[in-house]
């Protein structure tokens, strides 16, 4: 409370009498509320103490200002400082340089008029006003005091003068080392920097002009052709091997200079190709040739050049050139990003096979997103999100179409050719700790043997559509994933029959092979040749190996019941045999699978 009495910013009003003091209270016993008891606390005392230091210290800025302003205006007068006319263009002095440089000529000159007219402050605090021509000829009448000054003094001595011929064989003795050094151009600010220093070291506090220091030099390497030039900020001496290297240096310039002018043009030509090129659009699979048809052919050119030197029809639809040219492709954007991001932008309708196959694959192998956003950081991969958009888009696909053909069957099968079914168990990660990286469940594939003779029917490709909503959950036909329930009422099967058949042999097939390779080996001996004789390199080479047709196969959505239940092995033969009849109608269902689940599939047959 006394605190807030000396600053006289008591909370409450509180009457101390005349000469009251806070001790009275507590002889009094006074007593108070704590509401107001509250306003008295430290805080509160802090706040009024800063704010009282604040308004001090504002109040004396102000008088400040106030006792400058009145001080400058009466010394504010619309004349010029030097002849005190107020006619013609007058100037303001706006830098404290110029304030410095007139002081120190009017007390050189001991011009008392003029440091009278200073005394009041410098030249931008009193609004100092002149005339061009006034300023120039207040600066050269200091000159000419200077020079009065000069020729009044005596003669330099003796001493000065062997001094500066010294500090001046010093200087060349320094131009000469540089000569020796490959160093032919000098710069004039620095050789007279290098004069002036060995002065100092000489004792010397005179200087000595800029263009006299250079008409000596020219005077003594006159006979080493040496030459004067400027660039308009700078006086160089060149020396003639000086000129032959700028002549070097401006062809060496002029040769990169072609040299961008060319790549700019090569690379203003290609991406006019870029943008002009047709577009990939991804329609559920990778066709054949679509990574060369992704990249100009101007770009394909130009990579396989850089690659291999020379260009061939083989090289330039090489993996690698392929590769490359899609990640420009890819990378390539219209309008230049005058502030560098840290996300890299790519035109969605502007990506080649090879990053979206590189997204789709990675996201099916590891599943990290953290890696594809790397590698979508680095220009090598679609983003995260268009990978699962895709991967949406391709499952409701297929299950649309699934639904229209009545059958879970996917694209790639064929109709007409011979289809076996199988059905097994399938682990993944077996030893997690944790379900949700372990899986055990049953998996049924579809197998097609096509021939030579009978490639099967292609059939219409799968309808991609982007259209739909990307987060609406796509779901399969109720008829495949939904497991109906089976009870065995019977413990009877029917096993057929196994029928034998007599066994032919073919040994005197064996004998007149081993005959032939035998009689080579008779035949290689004599002559002395060099072909192979050995039994297994005979037989290879009479072995005529057919062309096979490798089979197509291809894995159903996988279930979470287990294989050896008979319900999951009554719904995988009701499956096979639907697809069998979609693909080749009037065949008998085939299914394999092993011994166990074969044990309890003869019961459900």
């Amino acid at each position: 409370m006394e605190a807030f009495r000396k600053l006289d910013r008591l909370p409450v009003d509180i009457d101390f009498c005349d000469q009251g003091t806070v001790d009275h209270f507590v002889v009094n016993q006074a007593c108070w509320h704590k509401k107001c008891h509250q306003k008295f606390n430290t805080s509160m005392l802090k706040r009024v103490q800063l704010k009282r230091s604040k308004e001090s210290e504002e109040l004396e800025a102000s008088s400040c200002n106030s006792r400058l302003k009145r001080r400058c205006n009466s010394v504010q007068q619309n004349v010029c400082l030097f002849c005190d006319s107020s006619s013609g263009n007058l100037h303001e002095f706006t830098t404290l340089s110029a304030d410095k440089s007139i002081k120190s000529m009017a007390s050189e000159m001991n011009d008392t008029d003029m440091l009278v007219k200073l005394a009041d402050g410098d030249l931008v605090a009193i609004e100092a006003k002149y005339h061009l021509c006034c300023l120039t000829k207040y600066r050269n009448q200091y000159r000419g005091y200077v020079r009065s000054c000069i020729t009044s003094c005596s003669s330099a001595s003796e001493d000065q003068k062997r001094g500066k011929c010294m500090a001046f064989a010093n200087t060349v003795s320094y131009i000469e080392n540089c000569l020796k050094n490959r160093t032919f151009i000098f710069k004039l600010s620095e050789v007279h920097k290098v004069y002036n220093e060995n002065l100092c070291d000489l004792g010397l506090e005179s200087s000595v002009n800029k263009t006299r220091l250079k008409i000596e030099l020219l005077e003594h390497f006159q006979n080493s052709a040496i030459q004067e030039q400027s660039d308009g900020k700078n006086t160089l001496l060149v020396f003639p091997e000086g000129m032959q290297e700028l002549h070097q240096k401006v062809e060496m310039l002029s040769d990169y200079k072609f040299q961008a002018l060319q790549i700019a043009r090569v690379a203003k030509h290609i991406r006019e190709e870029i943008f002009g090129h047709e577009n990939f659009n991804f329609c559920g699979s990778f066709p054949k040739n679509c990574q060369s048809n992704s990249v100009p052919y101007s770009l394909k050119l130009l990579i396989a050049t850089i690659v291999n030197g020379t260009c061939s029809d083989a090289s330039i639809d090489s993996q690698v050139c392929l590769t490359i040219g899609q990640l420009i492709v890819h990378n390539s954007k219209k309008k230049s990003n005058m502030y560098e991001s840290k996300k890299s932008r790519h035109d969605q309708s502007r990506e080649p096979p090879f990053p979206l196959y590189l997204g789709l694959k990675i996201h099916a192998l590891t599943r990290s997103r953290k890696l594809i956003d790397q590698l979508n950081h680095y220009g090598i991969s679609i983003c995260y999100t268009k990978v699962i958009q895709t991967e949406t888009a391709i499952a409701q696909s297929m299950c649309k179409q699934f639904e229209s053909d009545g059958v879970v069957c996917p694209s790639k099968l064929r109709e007409g050719l011979f289809t076996v079914g199988a059905m097994d168990n399938i682990d993944h990660n077996p030893s997690s700790a944790t379900a949700q990286s372990s899986f055990h469940g049953s998996g049924i594939s579809i197998i097609q043997f096509p021939s030579s003779d009978s490639m099967g029917e292609y059939r219409h490709p799968l309808p991609y559509d982007t259209s739909g909503d990307t987060k609406t959950k796509c779901s399969l036909p109720l008829t495949y994933s939904i497991v109906p329930a089976v009870s065995l009422n019977e413990s009877a099967t029917c096993v057929p029959k196994r029928c034998h058949f007599p066994f032919i042999s073919n040994s005197d097939m064996c004998t007149v092979k081993e005959d032939a390779w035998l009689q080579c080996v008779e035949e290689l001996l004599d002559v002395e040749s060099e072909q192979p004789i050995t039994w297994a390199a005979f037989h290879a080479a009479r072995d005529i190996q057919n062309a096979s047709v490798p089979a197509i196969t291809s894995m159903l959505p996988l279930f979470n019941e287990k294989a050896d239940t008979p319900a999951m092995i009554k719904h995988s033969m009701d499956i096979i045999r639907s697809v069998t009849e979609y693909l080749h109608p009037g065949q008998i269902s085939v299914m394999a699978c092993d011994c166990p689940i074969f044990a309890k599939a003869k019961y459900i047959q």
